[in-house]
């Protein structure tokens, strides 16, 4: 059984600053360290959270079913209380490594920006990856290439490597 995960950042609003909390925001789920302080607290407020299911009225309790009756590889909430209360700060961190390990990164740019604004976003992406040692770029049967169009019809986009300002100058 295949286990997919996804970490999904929007950032909207905040044109001439969204490189830098671009920035900010990917160093900080790279390289998070889990403390074991923070990590009982979160832990402890969690598992009241779920305990507090258990008094919720009848009729959310029979919604919470269903959802579950409906929703594939769900767990109830007494499972998930269950594993929270076994879960250990070296748990946590071990599944982060795993999770960084195996990802992938999509960058879509749009809106008032300049090509080489968004060019430049996907290189410090990039960057930031290839320094944290987590970055493997995609076979070349993996990669999208021109999802969009442009105002004229003729497709834009593809992987932002491949096009540099010199090449971009000659099509």
């Amino acid at each position: 059984m295949a286990l997919f995960y996804c970490l999904s950042h929007r950032f909207s609003g905040f044109s001439h600053k969204v490189q830098t909390l671009l920035h900010k925001v990917l160093e900080s789920v790279l390289t998070t360290d889990i403390h074991d302080a923070l990590f009982r607290l979160t832990r402890e407020k969690a598992i009241d959270a779920y305990r507090n299911i258990a008094l919720a009225r009848p009729d959310e309790h029979g919604q919470m079913f269903l959802s579950l009756l409906l929703t594939e590889g769900r767990w109830a909430w007494k499972e998930k209380l269950q594993r929270l209360e076994s879960l250990q700060a070296e748990d946590l961190a071990h599944f982060h490594r795993e999770l960084m390990a195996r990802n992938s990164v999509t960058l879509g740019v749009f809106g008032n920006v300049s090509e080489e604004s968004a060019l430049g976003l996907g290189e410090l992406v990039e960057r930031l990856m290839r320094r944290n040692g987590r970055f493997e770029p995609l076979c070349p049967s993996l990669q999208v290439r021109g999802r969009g169009r442009g105002m004229d019809g003729r497709p834009i986009g593809g992987r932002h490597q491949s096009v540099t300002a010199r090449e971009r100058g000659a099509l």
